[in-house]
């Protein structure tokens, strides 16, 4: 079952940032995403499925690039669809504080944290991420500091950081960019479920 966490707004001229954000203030074990979309924002959901003890773990975070444009009132709930049995993951990333997130290069040029990790502080961009992570329902959402609430219905909420935890924990996790039959980029995916895990 897929959960819409949070729309990621994105610059046409800036890459995104995929990884654990425990790591983005050294700005290395991340994968840096060239730009292959609009200046727009786009969806991202969390699969859930539930374990042999009946919780729900997340399964996979999508970044969705496909058929969206909110200038044109497209409706950004449309589940992303595709086969990961036929792709080939583009790298594996290690995580150390059991979460991931897609991170726009905005957001990462001003990123911050606090030693203390209180995650209440609302200077800190680590912690809001530990927030989410740990403090909401679904453990996944929009983790940025500054937010946009749309007017229009139904509102929703646009941030520049998505973050979910992982199904795991600590450990790696491949990533893969799937691509459309004319080879543009229609979803990013982390997959919190790999096989052989």
């Amino acid at each position: 079952m897929y959960w819409l966490v949070g729309l990621l707004q994105l610059n046409s001229k800036e890459p995104l940032w995929v990884g654990d954000p425990c790591y983005f203030d050294f700005g290395y074990d991340c994968l840096t995403v060239a730009p292959e979309w609009g200046n727009d924002h786009y969806p991202v959901f969390v699969e859930y499925d539930a374990d042999i003890f009946g919780r729900n773990r997340p399964t996979k975070m999508v970044l969705s690039l496909k058929n969206f444009d909110s200038t044109k009132g497209d409706h950004p709930l449309e589940i992303p669809k595709f086969d990961l049995s036929k792709e080939r993951p583009l790298t594996w990333l290690n995580v150390d504080s059991g979460q991931m997130a897609f991170c726009t290069e905005q957001a990462m040029s001003t990123w911050t944290e606090n030693v203390r990790c209180d995650f209440d502080n609302p200077q800190c961009d680590y912690d809001h991420v530990g927030h989410v992570t740990l403090r909401t329902l679904l453990r996944a959402g929009i983790a940025s500091k500054h937010v946009l609430i749309e007017k229009n219905e139904p509102a929703y909420t646009v941030g520049s950081v998505v973050v979910s935890r992982t199904n795991y924990g600590d450990g790696s996790y491949p990533i893969y960019m799937i691509r459309a039959k004319n080879n543009s980029l229609e979803h990013i995916v982390i997959d919190f479920l790999p096989k052989g895990i």
